[in-house]
C-alpha cells in the first residue's frame, strides 16, 4: 500500500506488474490488513492522489509506469506514510519539483553525451609537478 488507491481487478493486475516497491496491492476481501496498512488508506485515496498528481503536472490520463516512477509520485507516498505516523510532512512546491526534475533530466543527457566520448589521455610535458 503505497498510494493507498482503491482499484478494479484489471488495474490491480497491472499495479502488480509495477513491483511491491512501487505499487503494493491488497485485496479489500482476500488479504489481511495490518493496522498501519488500514490508516494509510484513511489518510489517502482515489480524488485525494488525482488531485495530488494533478498539481505536480501528472495528468490523470498518465501511464501507470510513468506516473508511479514520477517525483510526485514518491512526495505523495511520503505525505501518506507521515499523515499515517502522526508527522508533519510539507512536500517541496510543484514549482521546485519541475526545477529538481529538469536539472535531473540535464544532467543525464550531459551524461549520456559524455558517455560515448573516449578520454584521451594527456601528453606528459615532462615536469610531473605541472602535470599533476
Amino acid at each position: 500500500l503505497t498510494v493507498q488507491l482503491f482499484m478494479c481487478l484489471e488495474c490491480s493486475g497491472k499495479h502488480r506488474s509495477l513491483g511491491v516497491h512501487i505499487s503494493f496491492v491488497r485485496s479489500v476481501n482476500m488479504d489481511s490488513w495490518k493496522p498501519v496498512e488500514l490508516k494509510k488508506m484513511q489518510c489517502g485515496g482515489n480524488r485525494q492522489a488525482n488531485e495530488f498528481f494533478q498539481q505536480y503536472g501528472v495528468p490523470k490520463t498518465t501511464p501507470i509506469e510513468t506516473k508511479y516512477h514520477s517525483k510526485a509520485a514518491e512526495l505523495y507516498r511520503e505525505s501518506i506514510r507521515a499523515a499515517a505516523e502522526g508527522r508533519k510532512y510539507q512536500p517541496p512546491p510543484p514549482s521546485e519539483v519541475k526545477r529538481m526534475e529538469q536539472k535531473s533530466r540535464q544532467q543525464a543527457s550531459l551524461a549520456k553525451s559524455n558517455s560515448g566520448q573516449v578520454q584521451r589521455p594527456k601528453k606528459s610535458s615532462g615536469d610531473d609537478w605541472n602535470d599533476w
